[in-house]
């Protein structure tokens, strides 16, 4: 979470702190508009653990993107642990074995 937090987060999170994002609406919608390119969901923006676990989620569920938005680096974040590759190839696997069973 450090890691990603140094790399996506310590240049505006004294803005989203100073504009209460994660308890506001309306500066979660303001915070996200000004910043759309730099996550990948409206929701990633109430939270950097919300940031990462959104990430995550597209990591899992999409492929590899070309790093030309800020939002697609996050998102390729993860290629550059072998261990959560190899992590993802098993969800990916398992997904697909539990959906050949309906």
């Amino acid at each position: 979470m450090n890691l990603y937090y140094d790399e996506f987060w310590i240049d505006y999170y004294k803005e989203w702190q100073h504009l209460n994002v994660q308890s506001n609406s309306e500066a979660q919608q303001a915070f996200y508009l000004e910043h759309a390119d730099d996550f990948l969901t409206s929701y990633a923006v109430t939270h950097p653990e919300e940031d990462i676990a959104e990430s995550w989620t597209f990591f899992i569920l999409s492929p590899k993107q070309s790093n030309d938005t800020i939002a697609q680096k996050k998102q390729n974040f993860f290629y550059q642990f072998p261990e959560l590759v190899e992590t993802r190839t098993e969800i990916l696997k398992n997904l697909l074995t539990e959906a050949k069973k309906d």
